[in-house]
């Protein structure tokens, strides 16, 4: 979460925390995230779209990507 805020553009998560940024949204450990995707997958969720920053259409690095892959696999 300190890698996002300070990849994030000024201000976008002044005065937010881990915890708050957690309220709706698949955020946590490789293990955390696949077992949400999992249960998703059980309810019937077929397809993801994410992003992977704190805001729309937000670059972030290469290494952000892989964790998500190794989640999803």
């Amino acid at each position: 979460f300190e890698r996002l805020v300070t990849l994030s553009p000024p201000g976008v998560l002044e005065g937010q925390t881990l915890e708050g940024f957690r309220e709706g949204r698949l955020v946590g450990t490789i293990a955390e995230v696949r077992e949400a995707v999992q249960g998703w997958a059980e309810l019937g969720v077929e397809e993801i779209v994410c992003g992977l920053g704190a805001v729309p259409f937000q670059v972030t690095a290469l290494d952000d990507l892989e964790l998500v892959a190794a989640a999803l696999r």
